[in-house]
């Protein structure tokens, strides 16, 4: 018994097999009619018929993904999803028609799908919610939906509408925008230091945000959002986005001589500034020395002239001493002799005329404070 079990499921699985492969046949023939079970994606979606569950891949039409669990939902995928939920919601009834090759690697059946004469794979691409694909051989409903992208692209809807943030359109206008602003907005030759630094993190930030951009265009042309473009519009646009850059690149290196000159003025100025303060100081420091000695010079001819006239007392106050006792030696002589000898050295006698003090002539009076002078010619 166990060894007829085995038997019986390949016997099984091999009926299955032929079921599918018969049933494909009569589409591939003349359509087939299902019913809508579920919208996987928005180029995906679930059916049934001869009471089968089937995962249906719409042919030569690709939409943004949002299933991919390692890739973050693109640009309008959600929108494609929805639209074609609007357009066959589950329980709808359509017709599916395939071409060349019926299933894909991963046993989706692919097919156009009708909602009566509207062939679905076409309104999604007329939406600007999808590009057109051609996997050879299937090419069946490549040129509907090829027009469908083109009308849809000159109408700007959906990944062709600039006022999209996400897409491709808007984010080219956006970034060349930026870039354009910021290259219009070049300091001028008496710019400062701190506004050259400022200017610099713009170009920066603006290079940045221009290579992310730059990036994209270089990316895979059969995904999205490059898909959804002729290569003639992508050549434009990765130009237009190449020039921005170059001439941020340029402002860039031209921004940092201008930041480097200034850098060398200012440390030039510094420097100069520096000397001058260092001139300024030595100058005060000789003028500040010089009154000092010059302080010192006066103080000393002060002391110096003070000891001469002290000296000049001495001499006069021991001149003085001798003469008053040459004086008293001499009294006896007579009193004429005294009252002629009182004239001429010994008290004041009042004389007004031009008078001598310390020179080399002997003195021969006294004033009125007792100091002795020589009686000269006016």
């Amino acid at each position: 018994m166990a060894s007829v079990m085995p038997r019986l499921r390949s016997v099984a699985l091999l009926v299955g097999a032929l079921l599918a492969t018969l049933s494909l046949t009569a589409c591939e023939e003349t359509g087939v009619d299902a019913v809508v079970t579920g919208i996987v994606d928005g180029d995906t979606i679930d059916v049934e018929y001869d009471g089968q569950e089937r995962r249906v891949r719409l042919l030569n039409i690709d939409t943004p993904e949002t299933v991919d669990p390692d890739v973050d939902p693109e640009c309008l995928g959600p929108e494609a999803t929805q639209f074609l939920e609007s357009q066959i919601p589950p329980g709808t009834e359509v017709r599916l028609e395939s071409d060349e090759e019926p299933t894909d690697q991963y046993g989706r059946y692919l097919a156009g799908v009708f909602l009566g004469d509207t062939l679905i794979n076409a309104e999604i691409a007329r939406a600007g919610l999808g590009a057109a694909v051609l996997y050879e051989p299937n090419s069946r409903f490549y040129d509907a939906v090829l027009t469908a992208q083109e009308e849809a692209q000159a109408a700007e809807r959906g990944q062709y509408d600039s006022t999209t943030e996400c897409t491709l359109p808007a984010r080219l206008a956006a970034t060349t925008a930026s870039a354009d602003e910021v290259t219009g907005a070049v300091p001028t030759e008496s710019a400062s230091l701190e506004d050259l630094e400022s200017y610099g993190e713009e170009l920066a930030a603006a290079i940045a945000t221009v290579a992310v951009l730059a990036e994209v265009f270089d990316g895979d042309r059969s995904r999205f959002p490059l898909v959804a473009f002729p290569d003639g519009d992508l050549t434009r646009m990765r130009g237009s986005v190449q020039d921005r850059s170059d001439a941020l690149e340029q402002l860039s290196r031209d921004n940092e001589a201008a930041v480097q000159a200034e850098e060398a003025r200012l440390a030039e100025v510094q420097r100069q500034a520096e000397e001058e303060a260092e001139r300024r100081a030595a100058e005060e420091e000789a003028e500040r020395q010089a009154a000092e000695e010059e302080a010192e010079r006066a103080a000393a001819e002060r002391e110096a002239a003070a000891a001469a006239e002290r000296e000049r007392e001495r001499d006069r106050q021991a001149e003085q001493s001798q003469n008053s006792g040459s004086s008293g030696s001499s009294g006896s002589s007579g009193s004429s002799d005294s009252s002629e000898s009182s004239g001429s050295s010994g008290g004041y006698d009042r004389y007004t005329g031009c008078r001598d003090y310390g020179s080399t002539l002997p003195p021969n009076a006294v004033d009125e404070q007792g100091r002795p002078y020589t009686k000269i010619d006016c």
